[in-house]
């Protein structure tokens, strides 16, 4: 499949799905497919297919320089190395062919939601930590916890994709359905409508425009129950003293098998960031004149990236790029094992750094 430079995941999913065929996607339809795709790519098919650069056969790249070159294994290798993991780095991607899969399941998901009393978070985490080792290829899991500026309660919702027959889906959520929910569905869904099946239908909410976020986001290896109890605490304290501020913490629990099955050196994705089990994206949305809120957010969110980051399981912080917030170094963003070759590779195709403005891979 090739597409243009500019095509959403919303414009693939249902022709792909029309065609009796798949290709991993994020969650939010809204994202661009191939601005995805250069920072790694996550997604619910993630344990299915790898990343979604994993799928990446070519591009068409206008370069620097301002030739247009095509580039993948046979050509250009070493710049589609480079662009498999910090591609804005290198130059503008008009175009995009990708390897695209047999429809999982004739293309139906089970999507289970749960909303959950604050009284159980602990309990949720547990759940999640008996999957670090076990999570299956097919089943995705993301939880959502917030604070209700209306009710003043926190809240906090999990969404269970499983990529199979339901009766199957069902049995690994057991554990779940056993805790005290106040709301539950569960529904059989075309993979179109995955994305608006989660969180009760506010799924597609990532792609609400205007307003001001200011986004944080960690890797995690282990879950570490103590660690997400504090922060869950933590984070009800702090919206409660701060009634502007209404953020959202999300987790993504993709199986990593797919990924890791790739070897680390093939791609200048993060060295080792494939065996990521949890990605934890903190949504902070607040009027964005607000200085002093400001201040205070980035405050809270450094402690409990920190926080976070001693109890991942990782010796050093480790990052999925296209959650990253931007002050963790280039270092984090690709990894020390990869850094010096994209830095060689940079002082090739772009010496005077005309593509350095989000997430800058250093010259030598």
């Amino acid at each position: 499949m090739t597409v243009g430079g500019a095509v959403r995941f919303e414009d693939i999913i249902p022709p792909l799905y029309e065609a009796g065929k798949e290709l991993p996607t994020g969650t939010a339809p809204c994202v661009g497919l191939v601005g995805a795709t250069i920072g790694g790519g996550i997604g619910n098919l993630q344990g299915l297919h790898g990343l979604i650069l994993d799928s990446l056969l070519s591009v068409e790249l206008v370069t620097p320089s301002g030739d247009v070159l095509t580039v993948s294994t046979s050509e250009n290798a070493d710049l589609f190395w480079a662009i498999r993991g910090a591609g804005a780095n290198f130059g503008i991607i008009t175009s995009a062919t990708y390897k695209i899969y047999n429809a999982t399941n004739n293309g139906l998901a089970m999507s289970a939601n749960y909303l959950f009393p604050a009284s159980e978070n602990r309990s949720v985490w547990e759940i999640f930590q008996s999957f670090d080792e076990t999570l299956p290829p097919e089943l995705s899991l993301t939880a959502y916890s917030g604070f209700n500026q209306t009710t003043q309660e926190m809240e906090l919702i999990v969404n269970a994709i499983y990529y199979g027959p339901k009766e199957e889906g069902v049995s690994y959520l057991t554990n779940f359905t056993a805790l005290n929910a106040t709301e539950t569905n569960l529904m059989m869904v075309a993979w179109p409508n995955v994305t608006s099946s989660m969180a009760f239908g506010a799924g597609g909410d990532a792609c609400t425009t205007g307003s001001y976020l200011n986004t944080w986001g960690l890797g995690l290896a282990e879950t570490n129950i103590d660690t997400y109890t504090t922060f869950f605490n933590e984070l009800q304290a702090f919206s409660q003293a701060h009634p502007d501020y209404s953020g959202i913490f999300v987790v993504d629990r993709y199986s990593s098998a797919a990924a890791a099955a790739v070897p680390a050196n093939s791609t200048s994705y993060g060295y080792g960031y494939r065996n990521i089990n949890s990605h934890l994206l903190f949504e902070n949305s607040y009027p964005s004149d607000n200085s002093t809120l400001d201040n205070a957010v980035n405050s809270f969110m450094r402690s409990i990236r920190s926080q976070f980051q001693r109890t991942s399981g990782f010796s050093e912080m480790e990052i999925y790029l296209n959650y990253a917030h931007g002050d963790e170094g280039a270092d984090v963003w690709y990894s020390p094992q990869h850094l010096p070759k994209l830095s060689q590779l940079k002082s090739k195709w772009d010496p005077d750094e005309l593509f350095s403005f989000n997430y800058p891979v250093p010259l030598p």
